[in-house]
């Protein structure tokens, strides 16, 4: 299986292609610390399901960070921005399955569709969870592994084999999150637009000085309508969604430049330093000060074993 580095555009979106129009299906090994890959927010259309092989792999989503161990999966919904992040100085790696949710379905008005995978696609509670501990976590790791070794080979029919083993996975998620999706509201094909629409738009002007109007008006909905379909899709707000994203791309600056932390936070998009100081240590648990000298710790830590190593 190749390793494929994360290349993203100026929206987080990854522009490596999954599959085709006629198989919209990859399965790719990443090799976390890489710096291609290590800590490189991204987002696709495609669901990704992904299985630890080798060391430990930490997963950030917006609003939670788990560190997964060999063995141990994880599933990121349709357009949720996720990175993986590497644990220490050791390989780290998992295989994932990339798959545009057409793969399931068919055709655009399938009962499977309507039913069983837009609920999924839609539901707040459904858009990054990990595979640990349940039987059924167990059992689709399980069936990654094996989709792995059916992609490897490619013999004959192997599509086919392909196409039986997601479908069995997206029926575990199914099956077992049965009482989520009966008893959370369904999200229209409307709100999953708008959601991607204004997704895009704050990823496009995160750095502007964005209030709430401006964003509901790229949507052509009313301030109220906009948090309310962004409650309802990704389960936080609209300005949650922009601080979120401001700090992600904070985090990139300090480690990678000699910006101040208010050169950094201006260009970022907030209004002071003392607010991005706020805001970064809710959403890191730590000051930018206290992460860029941790940030150069280990980039020192490596460099010395470098030399050890020559």
């Amino acid at each position: 299986m190749k390793y494929r580095p994360i290349v993203i555009d100026e929206t987080l979106q990854e522009l490596t292609p999954h599959g085709t129009d006629d198989f919209p299906i990859s399965m790719d090994e990443q090799i976390v610390n890489d710096p291609q890959c290590d800590a490189i927010e991204h987002w696709h259309y495609e669901i990704q399901i992904c299985l630890v092989t080798k060391g430990e792999v930490i997963i950030r989503t917006p609003g939670q960070e788990v560190l997964l161990h060999k063995g141990e999966g994880f599933f990121i919904n349709s357009g949720v921005i996720h990175a993986p992040v590497s644990v220490g100085t050791d390989d780290n790696v998992y295989v994932c399955v990339n798959f545009h949710p057409r793969f399931i379905y068919g055709a655009l008005n399938s009962v499977i569709r309507m039913s069983y995978v837009e609920p999924i696609l839609s539901n707040p509670a459904l858009q990054a969870f990990a595979l640990t501990d349940e039987p059924w976590h167990k059992e689709i790791c399980s069936l990654l592994q094996q989709l792995a070794e059916v992609n490897q080979q490619q013999s004959y029919g192997y599509e086919l084999q392909m196409h039986e083993l997601i479908c069995r996975i997206w029926q575990l998620i199914a099956v077992n999150n049965r009482d989520k999706l009966e008893t959370q509201a369904r999200v229209s094909f409307a709100d999953n637009q708008r959601t991607k629409a204004l997704q895009k738009f704050i990823q496009l002007r995160y750095m502007d000085q964005l209030t709430l109007a401006d964003i509901a008006d790229s949507a052509h909905i009313s301030r109220g309508e906009c948090c309310r379909v962004l409650k309802r899709v990704t389960g936080i707000s609209p300005i949650a969604l922009l601080c979120k994203l401001r700090i992600s791309q904070s985090v990139k600056l300090l480690t990678c430049s000699a910006m101040s932390i208010s050169e950094i936070a201006r260009s970022v998009g907030f209004e002071s330093s003392s607010y991005f100081t706020v805001r970064f240590k809710e959403e890191m648990g730590c000051t930018p000060k206290e992460y860029r000298q941790r940030s150069k710790r280990k980039d020192g830590a490596a460099i010395e074993e470098e030399r050890d190593l020559e």
